[in-house]
């Protein structure tokens, strides 16, 4: 998780259009990060950490987001 910046700071930064260059580079790489934290979530024993492991990206957008900050950035 240390290679995971803080994203909800990060999007809020980029909803409000503060966010620096670097700060959309930290974003984009962490959003690439998320998939993997996911499949380690996943087989947990755990019911709450395979919910959390599910709701990463329950809406779907986060490869459309990634995408978008690759081709900006």
């Amino acid at each position: 998780l240390k290679q995971i910046a803080d994203i909800e700071r990060l999007a809020s930064r980029g909803a409000t259009g503060t966010a620096s260059p670097r700060d959309l580079g930290s974003l984009r790489a962490s959003l690439e990060r998320l998939p993997e934290v996911q499949s380690l979530l996943l087989p947990a024993g755990a019911p709450l950490l395979q919910s959390l492991a599910r709701d990463l990206d329950s809406h779907g957008h986060l490869e459309t987001l990634r995408d978008l900050l690759q081709r900006a950035l």
